[in-house]
């Protein structure tokens, strides 16, 4: 029907979080009074501080991950579910036939999954007909760059490298460069 698929539900994955940020943030945040409470209202407000100000700092600490890529597909689903069942299976026959099955398979998956990841990225450059596209563009590029990956674009069209993928990039950059 031409309806777009729901977008998936943004969360926060605990084990990426910045510890250090994160007792950074909520050592600013929180003041805890050095005298002695007396009312309820006064340790209920504490307590509702001291809440607010450790979720605050674990917002800051930990980045939203908005759950599925773009690239993973079923083919690769299937071929690491292969893969899974035959590992299982060498661990419990031990044969060296079997270790070897697993071995290509895990080989195969590898191989599989380099073009999976380059062909959204291919399919956005291919499209980017609009300025706000290019300027996003350039912006990830810009970021890629400031991660020490080096990054050639030419105006007509050209290559990315990052770390030792070749990306052919297809766009111009001519509105990006008359801001």
């Amino acid at each position: 029907m031409g309806m777009d698929p729901p977008s998936p539900t943004p969360f926060r994955y605990p084990r990426k979080t910045d510890w250090m940020m994160y007792k950074i943030e909520l050592s600013a945040q929180v003041t805890i009074p050095g005298k002695r409470m007396k009312s309820i209202a006064g340790i209920e407000k504490t307590t509702q501080m001291i809440t607010t100000s450790m979720r605050e700092a674990f917002e800051e600490s930990c980045p939203l991950n908005m759950g599925k890529t773009p690239w993973w597909n079923s083919d690769l689903a299937k071929q690491k579910r292969t893969t899974r069942m035959l590992l299982n299976r060498a661990l419990t026959c031990d044969s060296s036939a079997s270790w070897n099955r697993y071995k290509e398979a895990q080989k195969a998956l590898k191989k599989s999954i380099g073009p999976a990841k380059r062909s959204p990225w291919r399919r956005f450059c291919e499209e980017i007909n609009s300025l706000e596209a290019t300027l996003k563009l350039k912006r990830i590029l810009v970021k890629e760059r400031s991660r020490n990956c080096v990054i050639s674009v030419y105006r007509t069209g050209g290559t990315a490298m990052k770390k030792r993928e070749t990306i052919c990039l297809k766009c111009t950059f001519q509105a990006a460069s008359k801001i």
